[in-house]
């Protein structure tokens, strides 16, 4: 539900191996971004798109301006992230819009989040503070996979009063059944978000300008 220009120019910062790409570039000309060599190769392998390689805080793009720049669960892998959020700042065009999401809430830490090497949770007054100190302007942010958020907090704090899970992911790698119906359930959200602020959640997502 973003309006972007016809051919908008599109970057994917932490492009991973390239999941997003594709459905990016539906929307315009889309570059990928990505820290990590082997997941880079794989992306163009993927999506055809063009990938650069490099960190979130020393992008290899030194004139061009895009319409749209997304950062899809980056923000809490970085030590810092004012250096990224500066590069983002540096790149992103006037009118244009920092899409982004980032996991929700310290208390869910579990060792899914060590396991996929986060260094933080977020709850969304402390985000805000971060995105406006380093000069950009929320016109949204909002909590949301709220539909698995009873089940998720459920699991962790388990785990955690029993000792167990310290560095496992929630799903574990060919748990089809199990991905299927969480992904069912995320995507029942598509309609909502973006809409209507959601007060609690797994994840925070959010839209800034410069």
């Amino acid at each position: 539900r973003l309006v972007l220009p016809e051919g908008a120019r599109i970057l994917d910062v932490g492009c991973g191996t390239g999941g997003n790409l594709s459905m990016l570039a539906g929307h315009g000309a889309v570059t990928g971004v990505e820290f990590f060599e082997g997941a880079a190769k794989l992306a163009r392998a993927q999506s055809g798109c063009t990938v650069l390689e490099g960190p979130a805080e020393a992008i290899p793009i030194a004139e061009e301006r895009f319409d749209l720049i997304t950062m899809f669960d980056v923000l809490e892998h970085l030590d810092d992230e004012t250096p990224a959020l500066s590069e983002i700042a540096r790149l992103l065009s006037q009118s244009g819009r920092f899409l982004f999401t980032v996991p929700a809430f310290m208390f869910l830490w579990s060792g899914h989040d060590v396991a996929l090497h986060h260094r933080r949770r977020y709850r969304s007054a402390p985000l805000r503070r971060v995105l406006e100190g380093a000069g950009f302007q929320l016109q949204w942010l909002s909590y949301y996979n709220a539909g698995l958020f009873p089940a998720v907090a459920a699991i962790r704090l388990a785990r955690r009063l029993t000792g167990g899970g310290q560095e496992s992911a929630d799903v574990a790698q060919g748990d089809g059944l199990v991905a299927g119906t969480l992904e069912t359930l995320f995507a029942a959200e598509r309609h909502l978000v973006g809409r209507i602020p959601i007060p609690f959640g797994v994840s925070l997502i959010g839209v800034a300008t410069r």
